[in-house]
C-alpha cells in the first residue's frame, strides 16, 4: 500500500512539472534557439502577418507587456540565431528578434518609425535594410534604438489622451515653445482663399535662428506642419493636443511623439 502511495505522487509530481506554464525567458529561449533543416527561417511579425498565424512562443510573449523587462534586456544582445528577414537582414540576432517583438507588442505607429526611429540614420534604399545596417554597426546605435523604443513604451501607456484640434484653436494663434536651450515658433493664418500658412522660428538660443512660411492642417485630429503646400507626404511635425491651460495660456501637447510644452497665445489681428 506505502509503495503505490509513493508511486502515486511520484507520477503526480511528474505530471505538475510537465504541466508547469513556462516563464517568458523559457519562451524567448525556445524561440530564438529553434532548431530547422532549412539554412535561415524567415521570421514573421504582426506588421505583415495576421497574430493568429504568428509562432504560438512569439505571440505568448508579446501579448503579455509584463514582458516588457525582458525583451529590453534581450534586445542588447548580438547571439546571431537561424531568424532571418528576407532582402534585410541575415542572419538576425537575438536582441534584432526582441526588437521585433517589442514593436509588435506597442504597436509601433509609422509615424514614429519614419521621423523618431529613423532619425540621425542615412537611408540608401528605400527599405528598412538601413535601419538593420544602422544597429548591427556598433553597439552605441544599438543601444539609441532602444532608448528611442523605451520612449514609445512610455508613450503608448501614457494616460495623456490627445484631443482633436479645431481651427479656431489654431488660427490667430501663437505657440511659442518652453524650453531652455531651443527656438521654436509658430504664427498661424487662413487667408480669404483658404490658404492656411503658418509663420515659422526654428533655432536655438544665442544662435542663428531662421523664419520659413510654411503651410498646416488638421489630420486625424493632429496639427500637421508641412514644408509645402499641397504636399501632405512631407509633413515634418505633427502637434497631438493634450490640453490647453487658458488661464495659464500654456499648451500641453506631444510634437512628434515628444512631450513639449508651448506658450499659446491668440494674436489681436485677424
Amino acid at each position: 500500500m506505502t509503495i503505490k502511495i509513493v508511486l502515486f505522487f511520484f507520477i503526480s509530481s511528474i505530471s505538475l512539472v510537465s504541466c508547469k506554464e513556462k516563464s517568458a525567458n523559457d519562451l524567448f529561449e525556445s524561440f530564438v534557439q529553434k532548431k530547422l533543416n532549412e539554412k535561415y527561417i524567415v521570421l514573421k511579425t504582426a506588421d505583415i502577418t495576421p497574430i493568429e498565424s504568428l509562432d504560438k512562443d512569439y505571440r505568448k510573449i508579446i501579448e503579455n507587456h509584463s514582458n516588457t523587462t525582458l525583451l529590453l534586456e534581450k534586445a542588447k544582445s548580438i547571439k546571431e540565431t537561424k531568424y532571418c528577414i528576407p532582402n534585410l537582414v541575415c542572419p538576425m540576432t537575438e536582441g534584432d528578434v526582441a526588437i521585433c517583438m517589442l514593436l509588435d507588442m506597442y504597436k509601433m505607429s509609422d509615424d514614429y518609425f519614419e521621423n523618431v526611429m529613423y532619425k540621425n540614420i542615412k537611408r540608401e534604399v528605400h527599405s528598412a535594410a538601413d535601419f538593420w545596417h544602422y544597429i548591427h554597426a556598433c553597439e552605441d546605435n544599438r543601444n539609441k534604438i532602444i532608448k528611442k523604443i523605451t520612449n514609445w513604451i512610455e508613450i503608448y501607456t501614457s494616460s495623456d489622451l490627445l484631443l482633436h484640434w479645431s481651427e479656431e484653436e489654431i488660427i490667430n494663434h501663437r505657440f511659442e515653445l518652453i524650453s531652455d536651450t531651443k527656438i521654436e515658433t509658430f504664427v498661424f493664418h487662413k487667408a480669404d482663399d483658404g490658404m492656411q500658412t503658418v509663420t515659422c522660428t526654428y533655432g536655438k538660443k544665442d544662435s542663428f535662428v531662421t523664419g520659413p512660411i510654411e503651410y498646416w492642417g488638421i489630420e486625424n485630429g493632429l496639427l500637421c506642419i508641412y514644408q509645402y503646400e499641397n504636399m501632405p507626404s512631407k509633413k515634418q511635425i505633427k502637434i497631438g493636443k493634450i490640453r490647453i491651460d487658458e488661464e495659464k495660456k500654456i499648451l500641453y501637447a506631444y510634437r512628434n511623439n515628444k512631450k513639449v510644452e508651448y506658450k499659446y497665445i491668440k494674436n489681436n489681428s485677424t
